[in-house]
This record gives structure tokens, C-alpha cells and sequence, in this order.
């Protein structure tokens, strides 16, 4: 009777422990990649009035040796408050920034609350390598 459950729990190991040595697997196979090949960011500036349901403006100018910056990740922290909540996401910018070496790239950003905020962006390239990340932190009114 026990030897019978136990075959379930022994298969889902052994499965877990395949998957786990596949990630593995996945990230040896990864090239080394050099510092100096990883894009960065140079300046960032949130300019516009910072309002809540307003949009404002995040200037970003960048430098990327291999030219291969594809996207950038946008998270938001809230800076106030007892529980300190944060977003995140992924915009594309293979259209404004892929194949140049340095430019800027102007992404829209938006708060659904007021209070001191911590945005924070790192550009990704198209094999996922990720800049260092750059923080600002704004005031958002009412």
C-alpha cells in the first residue's frame, strides 16, 4: 500500500529534478558575454508634470556597442505607505533603438497613485542581456 503512493511522489521528483538540469543545461549553453558588449544607459529624465492618470515623459539615452538593444523594462515602485506595491513591464523598442549604437528613446509613464515613486529601467537586448539598471526617484501630485 505505501510502495503504491510512493510511485507518484518518486515519478514527479524525478521529473522535477529533468526540468531543473534542462535550465541548467539551457543557461551553460548561454556564450559569456563581455561587459563592454552590454548596452548602457546613460542619463535618464522623467520630464512633464507628474500627475496621477497623467502621462509624462521618460527620456532615455543609451549606448549600445553591438547595437542590439530590443526592449526595455520599466518597474515602478511606490515609495509610501506601510506595503511598498510595484509594476513592471517589457516595451518593445526594436523600432526606435535596434541596429543604432547610441540614441534616446522617449517612453510614456503613468501613475495611478500620488506619493514618491522609484522608477527604475534596464534595456535588453535581443539575446535577453540585460543593461545595468538605472533608478529615478519623482514626486507624483494628485
Amino acid at each position: 500500500m505505501i510502495r503504491g503512493r510512493l510511485r507518484p511522489v518518486a515519478l514527479c521528483l524525478a521529473v522535477l529534478l529533468l526540468s531543473g538540469r534542462l535550465a541548467w543545461a539551457d543557461e551553460a549553453d548561454r556564450p559569456e558575454v563581455d561587459e563592454a558588449d552590454l548596452p548602457e544607459i546613460v542619463n535618464v529624465a522623467v520630464i512633464g508634470r507628474l500627475t496621477v492618470g497623467r502621462a509624462a515623459q521618460a527620456r532615455i539615452t543609451y549606448r549600445a556597442r553591438l547595437a542590439n538593444v530590443s526592449a526595455v523594462v520599466q518597474e515602478i515602485e511606490d515609495l509610501d505607505g506601510a506595503r511598498r506595491v510595484s509594476s513592471q513591464r517589457e516595451i518593445d523598442v526594436i523600432a526606435t533603438a535596434f541596429g543604432r549604437e547610441q540614441g534616446e528613446l522617449v517612453l510614456a509613464v503613468a501613475f495611478t497613485t500620488p506619493g514618491r515613486k522609484r522608477v527604475t529601467f534596464t534595456l535588453l537586448t535581443d539575446e535577453r542581456n540585460e543593461s545595468d539598471p538605472v533608478s529615478v526617484e519623482v514626486d507624483v501630485g494628485p
